[in-house]
């Protein structure tokens, strides 16, 4: 087995709040199949996530061999943390931030995998240094997933998420309640109908939990909230506004009981599918309020795979994260893909979007806002040789960029332009406001000039001679991104 780490490292001297911006690179390569799905902030700026390995290649059978604790300063520097629980084969699934200073993190383990599954939540400080460890065991081939972690009163706490049972029995809403020792108080699994990739709210007042899910109790198939009370009593099932299916949704509290929910949208009014992301803001009478697509018509746009499509630390600065030109399966050696990063506003109006990549087949697993007014951004990238995703992740700025001496070995940019190389038609997507798009040939000599004023514009180049292109988007802020682009 092979490891190469590779290390790009930006420095922005702007001061947001007094937090100097800093942004940098990091890419996690192996010959292991490795999942992260999560990430939390420290108070000082660091940033905590885990990276999980399993003994084979991706979309094929394999079992957990080894899980790290990856802690990134500010400025990107790192200190990676490896666990080891003798001879148990263990894997991280989750990481959540308590007590200001210490850290949560969720996982199963198992002598014989799958056969005898053990579930262990991990207390560790600042240093990664393990505080302690807790065992549950729910039975044969069970394990929970949970999705958060609330703290409640009289020292202890709430993991609530699903408990999966093998073989093919589907996912149903549990909760743990453990003190802050991480003994086992109680626990209750929800015997209804599966509630498969759920996020949980807790209620303004903290009397209820709301399991906001793709679907519930609805024939349907409709997306709801199922809500429980603080005993893990089942209340009641209502129908989500908006309808539709809320495919990987992140629900959080936005501002004056209002909350915002991420998720895979089917754009209105198409007859096809066309999928986007999609952030719906929604107050507790379940009222729709605003709501917004994010991604351009006629192309297939992704949420973040796993814990986090939005985020945000100012209720006026939503983060959110996805992926372009998504692929089911595995991809092919010359597909390429895009990461997109956007900023909205309260009334989730956007601010911008970035498309990052476009050099491999790239999926983005999460988001998270961080304290210095920025972002951080967890991505796979399809490695056809070793038939793996390796892990890239990246710290931007308020703007959505890494900035600095040291260029980035990942493009960003305000605009995509495709396909390259053109046939007869060009594709050009931009949340700029008030762009122009000028064609260049390689001499120099203006073709043809356009006006950019949707998030996507089709450009006929039916009458252009084949050869190489070079394009401008300029903006009345002064933004300029320059390109280039082969007619065949």
């Amino acid at each position: 087995m092979s490891i190469k780490i590779l290390i790009y490292l930006a420095f922005f001297g702007v001061a947001i709040q007094t937090v100097a911006q800093n942004t940098f690179e990091f890419c996690f390569e192996s010959d292991l199949r490795k999942s992260s799905s999560n990430a939390v902030t420290a108070e000082n700026g660091d940033i905590i996530t885990f990276i999980s390995e399993r003994d084979s290649i991706n979309f094929h059978p394999s079992k957990p061999v080894k899980a790290y604790l990856l802690k990134f300063s500010p400025n990107g520097d790192t200190i990676t943390k490896r666990y080891s629980f003798g001879d148990t084969l263990f894997s991280f699934i989750n990481i959540f931030s308590i007590d200001k200073s210490d850290y949560l993190v969720i996982g199963y383990a198992a002598k014989e995998y799958p056969e005898s599954i053990v579930s262990f939540v991990m207390k560790v400080d600042s240093t990664l240094q393990r505080i302690w460890i807790k065992y549950y065991v729910f039975g044969g081939s069970t394990h929970f997933r949970f999705r958060r972690v609330f703290e409640m009163n009289q020292n202890h706490y709430v993991l609530a998420g699903e408990l999966s049972e093998t073989p093919f029995q589907g996912s149903h809403p549990f909760f743990l309640r453990m003190d802050d020792q991480g003994n086992l108080m109680d626990s209750t699994k929800y015997y209804g109908d599966t509630f498969l990739g759920s996020d949980i709210l807790l209620s303004p007042d903290s009397s209820q939990f709301w399991f906001i899910s793709p679907t519930g109790l609805d024939p349907l198939g409709w997306a709801s909230i199922a809500v429980f009370d603080t005993s893990f009593t089942f209340i009641s099932i209502e129908l989500m506004p908006g309808g539709g299916n809320l495919h990987i949704p992140t629900a959080m509290w936005h501002q004056d009981n209002k909350f915002l929910v991420g998720f895979k949208g089917q754009r209105p009014g198409v007859p096809y599918q066309d999928d986007e992301i999609r952030i719906i803001q929604v107050d507790t009478g379940l009222n729709l309020l605003n709501q917004n697509y994010f991604g351009a018509p006629d192309t297939t746009d992704y949420p973040c795979h796993f814990e986090q499509t939005i985020d945000f630390c100012h209720p006026d600065s939503i983060y959110f994260a996805g992926f372009k030109n998504n692929k089911i399966g595995v991809p092919t050696p010359d597909r390429v893909s895009w990461i997109m990063v956007g900023q909205a506003d309260s009334l989730l109006q956007p601010r911008f979007l970035h498309y990052i990549g476009g050099d491999a087949y790239y999926e983005a697993y999460y988001i998270i806002a961080t304290r210095d007014g920025g972002c951080f951004v967890c991505a796979g990238k399809w490695s056809p040789e070793k038939y793996v995703y390796d892990l890239v992740f990246l710290k931007l700025n308020n703007e959505g960029l890494i900035v600095g001496d040291h260029p980035p070995g990942i493009a960003v940019k305000k605009a995509l332009v495709y396909p390259n190389p053109v046939t007869d038609k060009i594709q050009v997507e931009t949340a700029l406001r008030n762009a122009t798009l000028d064609i260049y040939n390689i001499s120099g000599v203006l073709k043809s000039s356009h006006d950019l004023n949707g998030t996507s514009t089709t450009i006929d180049l039916g009458c252009f001679a084949p050869g190489t292109y070079i394009y401008t988007i300029t903006n009345n802020d002064g933004q300029v991104e320059n390109g280039k682009f082969i007619k065949q």
